[in-house]
């Protein structure tokens, strides 16, 4: 009877371990996100539809580094979103501002303004610091 309860305690234990060892980190390191914040903030001197693509492939490139490695440079930009939107306190300003990196990198003449490219950065930077340690 002793037996089998330090075997099952053992088990326990062990199965512990492997839940905790395998668990992915879903929080950035608070250098990490000042780093991609400054980036990010650092776009304001490009043009606004630049300085969109350049906040989004930022955001991407961080939030990305809480993926698995093998994955990273398999994923696409939707799929990293997707993985961390549930996250973020501004989810559909994110993908606002997701559908506009994409509108601007596939429709020729789009015209963007200093506001939109504003709004771009505030989003990714307030869903970035949403998920830092």
């Amino acid at each position: 009877m002793y037996i089998e309860l330090i075997l099952a305690a053992v088990l326990i234990i062990i199965l512990v371990v492997i839940i905790l060892a395998t668990r992915r980190n879903t929080k950035l390191p608070r250098g990490v996100t000042k780093k991609a914040e400054r980036k990010i903030n650092h776009t304001k001197d490009l043009d606004p539809a630049h300085a969109v693509l350049e906040s989004h492939k930022i955001f991407i490139f961080t939030l990305a580094t809480l993926v698995g490695e093998n994955q990273r440079k398999r994923i696409k930009a939707v799929d990293v979103v997707k993985k961390f939107a549930n996250k973020f306190p501004n989810t559909e300003h994110v993908w606002k501002s997701h559908r506009l990196r994409n509108r601007i990198a596939h429709e020729p003449d789009i015209k963007i303004t200093n506001t939109h490219a504003d709004l771009a950065r505030r989003d990714f930077i307030r869903a970035l610091k949403s998920i830092t340690k």
